[in-house]
C-alpha cells in the first residue's frame, strides 16, 4: 500500500534540533514508463554516496501513481539509524490506475556518522558502514549490499519512451523496421531506436528491457501484452537507452515479446528473436534492417522439427541387466531364431515375456 502525504515544500523539511539532520535538494525523473499492472515492478536500487558530513541520495526505479504530483522524501535519526520514508503525493488528490518507476534524488544534510542502521519505508534494510567506502548500494528487492568503492552497477534499460508516427505518416510511406544502434562512449550508455515499429492494436503494457549475459551479449526485450497484426495502423518509433555500458556492446540480441499479465505476475505468451548477430559499430552507429513482426511470426511457424528415423537397434532385446541379445523377435512378439531362453526381456523400452 502506497501512503499520500500532502505537502507543499519538497526542498526541506522541519531540522531536528539535537542531530541538525534534515532532508533537502528532493527532486525527481517524472514518469518513466507507464504500467497498469503491480506485477511488472523492476528491482528498486537504493545508492548513497558521501560527501562531506552529508549523503547523497538516489532511488532508482521507486514505483508510485502516475498521476503523481511528485515524491516526498522524509528522513529522522533515531540513535544510530536513519529512517527514511519516501512516499507520492498529490496536489489535487486524485490519483489514476497505472503506476510509473520514478528515480528520486535527495541528499540528507549533517548525518556525520561512519555507520547507521537503516529503515526504508518501515522495512529494515540493516547496517550501512561508510568507514572504508563512501558508496553504499542495496538492491531493494534482495537487500544485497554493496560496499565496493568502484561497485559494478548493472547494465539495464535507463529510458524507454515511444514516439507514436501514425499522424504524420501517409499511406505507402511505411518501410521497412530497423534498429538503429548508437554508443556514446563518454557516458557509459548505448542508445537504440526501433524505428516503424507497428504498434499493437490494444494493450497496456509496453516496456523494454536489458541485461548483460555472460558472453558479453546485450539482449534486449521489448515487451508488450497485446499482439500487433498485419492490418495495424499504427507506427511508433522506440528509444531505447540501455546504461551502465562500460565498453561497445557488439553482440545484440533483440527479442519481441508478447505476454500475459496477472495476479500470477508476467508469462511469456510469445517470443520472437528479431536479430541475434554481431554488428559494426565503430564509427557510433550501425543499423540493423528488420522485418514486420508478422513475416517473423510467418517464418516461427513455418519452422518443422525434423522426424526421428528408426534405428536399427529399436528391434534388439536386451536383458534386465541391459545387456544386448543376439536373438530377436519379429513385429508380431515371435522369435527370429531359437537362441533365445525363456524369461522377461526389454524391447523398444517396453518389457516383453517370452515363455
Amino acid at each position: 500500500m502506497v501512503v499520500v502525504i500532502m505537502v507543499t515544500h519538497l526542498n526541506t523539511f522541519a531540522q531536528n534540533e539535537e542531530t541538525g539532520l534534515y532532508v533537502g535538494d528532493v527532486s525527481n525523473s517524472g514518469c518513466k514508463s507507464l504500467t497498469r499492472s503491480e506485477s511488472v515492478r523492476g528491482h528498486s536500487i537504493l545508492k548513497l554516496t558521501r560527501d562531506g558530513d552529508n549523503i547523497i541520495g538516489e532511488l532508482t526505479d521507486f514505483y508510485a501513481n502516475c498521476a503523481a504530483s511528485g515524491i516526498a522524501v522524509k528522513c529522522e535519526q533515531k540513535e544510530q539509524t536513519l529512517d527514511i520514508i519516501a512516499a507520492e503525493y498529490s496536489n489535487s488528490g486524485d490519483m489514476a490506475d497505472c503506476i510509473c518507476p520514478y528515480d528520486v534524488y535527495f541528499t540528507i544534510f549533517n548525518a556525520k556518522e561512519e555507520q547507521y542502521g537503516l529503515v526504508l519505508n518501515g522495512e529494515d534494510l540493516g547496517n550501512v558502514s561508510f568507514k572504508d567506502h563512501s558508496v553504499v548500494e542495496i538492491d531493494l528487492s534482495t537487500l544485497e549490499h554493496a560496499y565496493e568503492e568502484g561497485f559494478e552497477y548493472p547494465v539495464k534499460v535507463g529510458y524507454f519512451s515511444l514516439y507514436e508516427m501514425t499522424p504524420w505518416i501517409q499511406p505507402g510511406e511505411i518501410t521497412k523496421p530497423e534498429f538503429i544502434v548508437y554508443f556514446l562512449d563518454d557516458l557509459w550508455r548505448q542508445d537504440f531506436v526501433y524505428t516503424y515499429y507497428r504498434l499493437p492494436n490494444e494493450y497496456t503494457y509496453l516496456n523494454a528491457q536489458a541485461k548483460l549475459e555472460a558472453d558479453s551479449t546485450l539482449v534486449i526485450d521489448i515487451i508488450t501484452d497485446g499482439g500487433s497484426t498485419v492490418g495495424s495502423e499504427r507506427i511508433a518509433n522506440l528509444t531505447i537507452e540501455v546504461i551502465n555500458v562500460e565498453s561497445l556492446l557488439n553482440h545484440i540480441k533483440l527479442n519481441h515479446k508478447v505476454v500475459t499479465i496477472d495476479d500470477d505476475g508476467m508469462t511469456d505468451k510469445e517470443v520472437l528473436t528479431l536479430f541475434d548477430g554481431y554488428i559494426d559499430c565503430e564509427d557510433g552507429q550501425s543499423t540493423i534492417e528488420l522485418k514486420e513482426l508478422a513475416e517473423y511470426r510467418k517464418e516461427a511457424t513455418q519452422q518443422v522439427s525434423p522426424l526421428t528415423s528408426r534405428s536399427a537397434d529399436d528391434d534388439m532385446l536386451y536383458d534386465l541387466l541391459g545387456r544386448r541379445i543376439s536373438a530377436s523377435l519379429n513385429d508380431k512378439g515371435k522369435m527370429i531364431n531359437d537362441k533365445l531362453r525363456k524369461g522377461l526381456y526389454i524391447k523398444n523400452g517396453r518389457k516383453i515375456v517370452v515363455k
